[in-house]
């Protein structure tokens, strides 16, 4: 990220060259330019900020809403543990149901653990 004291030293030489070949309202409006965009500098990296605080609050609360519906997870995916079988792909299948067996409930585990039955 380039600080403003870098951006205010590559940009100086310019203003040598601008009070040499402008007028003094170009000078004012070429000043003013830099200003507004050196403040747009300073309201991105706010804007930054801002968006990854949210991103780190959003997480957190992902991983709450995620522990919640943990049973609905699993039962998900053993429904599409089931839907692989439908299609042939054993693979598919048995990774799922393996992570169901670590993961799941009592009953979820015996079913995954007759699916996988099936497979073998």
């Amino acid at each position: 990220m380039i600080s403003m004291n870098h951006f205010l030293s590559v940009i100086s030489p310019f203003f040598g060259l601008i009070n040499k070949t402008l007028t003094t309202a170009g000078c004012f409006l070429t000043a003013g330019f830099l200003t507004a965009v050196l403040l747009l500098v300073q309201l991105v990296r706010r804007y930054r900020k801002q968006v990854m605080k949210s991103a780190l609050r959003d997480d957190h609360a992902f991983h709450d809403v995620s522990a919640m519906a943990g049973e609905d997870v699993v039962m998900a995916q053993l429904d599409l543990a089931r839907a692989f079988l439908g299609m042939g792909k054993r693979d598919e299948a048995k990774s799922l149901l393996e992570k169901i067996r670590k993961q799941g409930t009592q009953t979820q585990r015996e079913d995954a653990r007759r699916l996988m039955e099936e497979i073998q």
